[in-house]
């Protein structure tokens, strides 16, 4: 090879090395552009609350007009002593609201005879206290369930075989006590078992018992709102459980939208700290509430509002469930 070549191929040399340093601080550069772009971008999520719209809702939303505090109870049963004396309480710590389950089984043990004295005390006693009632219209009584929800595998909080009879039910309800309740939720915890029986879970099924009763409630009393079942918090997705974010889109998909006016949540802080800010499927905490949230977003239900029904802290460290 002559000096010439030599002199060529050592300077092609020089360049091709050159030119890869040139391309790999071009590229370190990259990467280091778009770390610190997705940085930022990262931190204006978050500060914009994951996309999430922050305001409040309209003065006229529903129940605006009553004081924002509200309260599960379980009185049904109660004395009317103790029912007096409770809401009284209530009222006077400054609830305007009740949240209180009424047993289907109870109300209509068999098919058309109703029993209604232990509703109509309490609703009267409700009233007579200030306060508002939301109506939880759950469980079913065995007449009305699937065989295998009957029997040696006797299951109350089963839905009914058939949404017809618990539209019935539910128009009959709305009938009698229109004048006394404006706020109905139809079900609770429909996304696990022992709530939708000892059967597969089914977005779908619940769909058609939602639009049953709440068709037949508004029926009955025009002024009806209704709230959406509140779906358990669960990481789950299988036959006995499904998460609640996926029951609910599977609930937009099912066309249930046009049958709730409110997206009942309960929101539980289980093993995770208070100032845990991760809102991912996996994990059980605070920020469910903003998966269910944007998953309404998704389906163009942004002015539905959210409902907390029932908020929880781990308080007891045997306690199985952690809240």
């Amino acid at each position: 090879m002559s000096n010439v070549s030599r002199t060529r191929a050592a300077t092609i040399g020089q360049y091709r090395r050159a030119l890869a340093f040139t391309r790999l601080i071009l590229l370190y550069a990259l990467l280091c552009f778009l770390v610190l772009y997705g940085a930022l971008v990262w931190r204006q999520v978050r500060e914009n609350g994951w996309g999430l719209d922050s305001s409040l809702p309209p003065v006229d939303s529903p129940g605006r007009q009553i004081p924002f505090l509200g309260i599960t109870i379980d009185l049904f049963d109660a004395d009317p002593a103790t029912q007096q004396t409770d809401l009284q309480r209530l009222q006077e710590s400054g609830f305007g609201w009740v949240r209180q389950r009424f047993d289907w089984a109870a109300l209509e043990p068999e098919p058309g005879r109703y029993t209604w004295e232990a509703s109509d005390a309490l609703l009267a006693e409700i009233a007579a206290a200030g306060l508002t009632p939301v109506v939880l219209l759950d469980g079913s009584p065995a007449w009305a369930r699937y065989p295998l929800d009957r029997g040696p595998a006797d299951n109350p909080l089963a839905p009914p075989a058939d949404p017809a009879a618990l539209a019935r039910f539910a128009a009959t309800f709305a009938k009698r006590y229109g004048d006394q309740v404006r706020f109905y939720q139809v079900w609770h915890e429909p996304n696990i078992a022992p709530h939708w029986g000892n059967r597969h879970i089914e977005p779908v099924e619940y769909a058609q018992l939602l639009k049953a009763a709440s068709t037949a409630i508004r029926g009955a009393d025009d002024d009806a709102v209704i709230l959406l079942a509140a779906l358990a918090p669960t990481a789950d997705r299988g036959h006995t459980a499904i998460d609640e974010v996926y029951f609910l889109q599977r609930l937009y998909a099912a066309g249930a939208a046009p049958y709730f006016d409110a997206v009942a949540v309960q929101s539980y802080g289980f093993g995770a700290s208070p100032d845990d800010g991760r809102a991912r499927l996996p994990l059980l905490n605070f920020q469910r509430v903003k998966l269910m949230r944007r998953t309404m977003l998704a389906a163009d239900d942004g002015s539905t509002p959210i409902w907390l029904v029932r908020y929880g802290w781990n308080t007891r460290h045997d306690s199985p469930w952690r809240t």
